[in-house]
């Protein structure tokens, strides 16, 4: 996540809707497990569960990071398109686009800066927690890749930038692989919101609907990235045309959150886009599970979900390997230490991103001033 709240943005912070920056919060946590678990799992969680792992049952839910990854972007999809599908306009569209890269940049690159604190101060937790635990994940700075000798301030703004243009330009903070995929996405939401525009599709909405569908359908095949964004850009569009979305509950509840749950018990790609889509139309029409999300829990929940997406691998390597290495030499169980190291992995990742939930309601907000001021004298509101 695939804005992971990288995805969601200010758009959508409409009270009814809160409950989907909740779920939001909830699949950053399970990256956290995810990460953890390549890092110090003593065998492979993914392999099937009748050979002794999670996959294929419920549980691989709670770990499936790259399910996870998928639910953010098809959220994003869905969140990124709602306010054009509901009120069409040509300035906020094109505001929009231009915010989208400064809006992730800033605090992409705050992480980056502490990744780069984090190789260069010589400790290397990382390193040794690897070569104890047997994983190659954490020796690689999580599975990063950093070129040998010392980084430089540059290799962090250099990376700022490139990772959301070139592939593997992350090895800073490795989980930022997804911002590419983000930027990129949102672009084509946005270029498949444009038509939205023009008068045509509200004379044809299910003409509309129909290509939106064999497009994302194409890119689900194609590049299954893209194409849960275009899914979710999808369903937003059904959302927003809706006259009155139905409300969920019984049969069709218990349906929707079985096949959320089956698809994301693989790692089958293209199954997590359908998943996806039965989860969010679960959220938008159940309205007990709405509740839930959508008091002061989910309101921190997501709030917190980008910065906890930024910070998590980081403090994996640094504090979950200090622990994991203090516990061992105590002398206690390697069970003992990998509990424990889990313990301060969630703790410090919560604590680590309050910082950036600060900077969150700073620099998003005088973005947002910058644009509209910028926009306002070169083409005035009344033009668009």
């Amino acid at each position: 996540m695939a804005d992971p709240r990288v995805g969601a943005g200010e758009a959508v912070r409409h009270r009814k809707l809160i409950h989907l920056e909740g779920a939001r919060g909830l699949a950053s946590i399970f990256v956290i497990f995810w990460h953890f678990s390549l890092a110090f799992s003593p065998f492979d969680l993914a392999v099937p569960v009748w050979e002794g792992g999670f996959g294929y049952s419920p549980l691989l839910v709670l770990i499936n990071g790259p399910g996870a990854v998928s639910f953010f972007f098809t959220l994003s999809g869905f969140v990124l398109t709602l306010t054009t599908f509901r009120h069409p306009s040509a300035r906020a569209l094109i505001l929009s686009a231009v915010k989208r890269l400064p809006r992730l940049i800033v605090p992409c690159a705050a992480s980056m800066l502490i990744g780069y604190l984090l190789l260069t101060s010589g400790w290397n937790l990382h390193g040794r927690a690897g070569a104890a635990a047997h994983s190659g994940w954490l020796i690689d700075f999580g599975n990063g890749h950093p070129p040998a000798g010392r980084p430089t301030l540059v290799s962090v703004l250099r990376q700022s930038v490139l990772i959301f243009l070139l592939p593997n330009q992350s090895w800073l903070n490795s989980n930022l692989w997804t911002m590419r995929e983000e930027f990129i996405g949102s672009l084509f939401v946005f270029a498949a919101a444009a038509p939205m525009l023009s008068g045509w599709v509200w004379r044809r909405p299910r003409l509309y609907g129909g290509l939106l569908a064999l497009v994302a359908l194409a890119w689900l095949i194609h590049h299954p990235a893209y194409g849960q964004f275009l899914a979710g850009a999808l369903l937003a569009f059904v959302y927003a045309r809706w006259s009155a979305w139905p409300k969920i509950g019984g049969g069709w509840a218990i349906g929707l959150l079985l096949v959320g749950l089956a698809c994301f018990s693989t790692f089958e790609i293209k199954l997590h886009a359908i998943g996806a889509l039965a989860l969010i139309t679960l959220l938008l029409g159940h309205g007990r599970t709405a509740t839930m999300l959508s008091g002061r829990v989910g309101d921190w929940l997501g709030q917190l979900s980008f910065p906890i997406y930024l910070v998590h691998t980081l403090m994996i390597l640094s504090v979950g390997s200090a622990v994991y290495l203090l516990v061992r030499g105590m002398g206690l169980s390697d069970g003992g230490a990998r509990l424990s190291a889990l313990a301060a992995v969630l703790a410090s990742t919560f604590l680590a991103a309050l910082p950036f939930v600060w900077l969150e309601r700073r620099w998003v907000p005088l973005l947002n001033r910058i644009v509209r001021s910028a926009a306002d004298r070169i083409v005035p509101q009344r033009k668009l």
